[in-house]
């Protein structure tokens, strides 16, 4: 982590934009978020709309595993429709930079396709940082204001990511970040219109 460090009342700022590179600004000190704005290919939004069309029962995927291990994991996990390869395609991409951006062998791969909110509360992760993203649904909301600031005063409306999106969030967990962790937290899904979500997190 950066040698240098800020007081635990400095200000975190979050760092949105339309190119991957972004997700460096996570080592800069006082960022608490790095987003990356995309727009997903029109093969990944096929396979989603007919995944959604008829949605699997439980789909949901763990597994702690190396990039090259991607592919053959979820060709058994996600169900064949047209644009399957190129969504599998883009889960080993986001691995990869994950991996590669914070030096691990190995990520933990949580993929779901959700009806009902994971955490509908604002909150904080204990953890160093996070990678989440939706392909199809409503994204995850985030808040500028520290956790503190939400039980006090009214604050202003969320932020939101949309589908595509990818973020890498801070938590508590970080070197010298403690109690400035983005405050963030998983929207209530749509009627009829569930959402695919995806987190990386460290395993080494």
């Amino acid at each position: 982590m950066n040698a240098f460090t800020l007081p635990d009342t400095a200000t975190r700022t979050q760092h949105l934009s339309s190119e991957p590179e972004v997700f460096t600004r996570i080592y800069d000190p006082d960022c608490n978020m790095a987003g990356w704005q995309r727009t997903l290919s029109d093969d990944i939004q096929a396979y989603t709309a007919a995944l959604t069309a008829k949605p699997p029962l439980n789909l949901q995927v763990k597994s702690i595993l190396t990039v090259e291990e991607v592919p053959e994991l979820l060709t058994k996990a996600l169900p064949e429709h047209p644009g399957r390869a190129v969504l599998i395609e883009d889960i080993q991409l986001l691995v990869d930079m994950f991996c590669c951006l914070f030096e691990l062998k190995r990520a933990g791969l949580r993929l779901a396709l959700l009806d009902k909110p994971m955490c509908p509360r604002f909150h904080v992760d204990h953890i160093p940082c996070r990678l989440v993203t939706s392909w199809c649904g409503v994204a995850t909301q985030w808040h500028p204001q520290p956790l503190a600031s939400l039980t006090g005063q009214p604050v202003t409306e969320p932020e939101q990511l949309k589908s595509g999106d990818v973020a890498l969030i801070k938590g508590d967990g970080w070197y010298n970040n403690s109690g400035h962790g983005l405050v963030h937290r998983s929207p209530v899904p749509l009627a009829g219109q569930p959402r695919l979500f995806m987190s990386l997190d460290f395993a080494d």
